[in-house]
């Protein structure tokens, strides 16, 4: 991948968006805990909201 497409990305799309937001850490602990930890695959977003409301 060239240094010109990686830039893009790094403006445009909404991973790096993400990862340069002020709260990154906590949305990425988040979903390291959920998915990772909690060993979960594909859920309805109704699922991952309830779970986000119960660990903010």
């Amino acid at each position: 991948m060239e240094y010109d497409a990686i830039d893009a990305l790094r403006h445009h799309h909404a991973a790096w968006r993400l990862l340069r937001a002020g709260n990154a850490t906590l949305i990425l602990s988040f979903l390291g805990e959920f998915f990772v930890e909690g060993n979960r695959g594909a859920c309805s977003a109704s699922e991952v909201a309830a779970a986000l409301d119960n660990h903010l």
